[in-house]
């Protein structure tokens, strides 16, 4: 760095599912950044999420407690050019590998050369209250969605697939999946039940495995 250039901080935070990333609604208290915060000894209300994850969702979350830092890190995930995100997702049934087993849906597309399955639906809020979103036939924001089967589970009717959402509406990726018939397992907002917990492990291991060797040449991600 020049001797002109301030040391800055970034933090990525692993959130574990249940916990919101800010207070928002009802949850006020134990956010992940309230116990960043803590943790790492800095001031409350200092530590600025630089993009937004639900609260029923794991995953890698970038903080950070400088304002001109935040606002350059969400504006390269805004353009989704140097920056994408990517979900591993366990959803209800066998999900469509081709196009074959594709089951006819307006808003669906299958790209054989890419085994990616593209769901163009809008998004709307359908109960502010509970911030539920649902397909909006009239009106709506523009929402695009991409999916890939990873590995099917024959015996719990299963699909362990990778998600890539190319909008960033609220809820978006739950919704689409909601609205093509494979739920997320355990969303219970969005029709996927309960958690299996027999099947917990097996699904982190292959989560661990697929993290470990994901980059930009390998079948997780190439073509999303």
């Amino acid at each position: 760095n020049d001797d002109d250039e301030q040391p800055f901080t970034i933090l990525v935070c692993n959130k574990p599912a249940t916990v919101p990333v800010h207070p928002a609604g009802p949850y006020f208290a134990n956010t992940l950044v309230h116990m960043v915060e803590a943790e790492q000894g800095l001031e409350p209300k200092s530590l600025h999420p630089c993009h937004r994850i639900d609260r029923a969702t794991s995953g890698l979350t970038i903080c950070t407690p400088h304002v001109a830092v935040s606002r350059i890190i969400q504006s390269k995930i805004d353009e989704r050019k140097d920056v994408k995100k990517l979900y591993i997702a366990k959803v209800q049934g066998k999900f469509p590998s081709s196009s074959s087993n594709l089951a006819p849906h307006v808003s669906c597309t299958f790209f054989d050369d890419d085994n990616i399955l593209q769901v163009i639906a809008p998004i709307r809020v359908s109960d502010i209250k509970e911030g539920l979103r649902e397909i909006a036939i009239d009106g709506g924001k523009p929402s695009t969605s991409r999916f890939r089967l990873l590995e099917y589970d024959s015996q719990a009717d299963q699909s362990l697939i990778s998600c890539f959402p190319v909008t960033g509406r609220g809820h978006q990726l739950r919704v689409h999946l909601q609205s093509i018939g494979h739920p997320i397992v355990g969303d219970v907002l969005y029709g996927g039940g309960t958690v299996d917990d027999s099947n917990t492990n097996r699904m982190e291991q292959a989560i661990s495995s697929m993290i470990m060797t994901c980059n930009h040449k390998n079948r997780y991600c190439q073509g999303i």
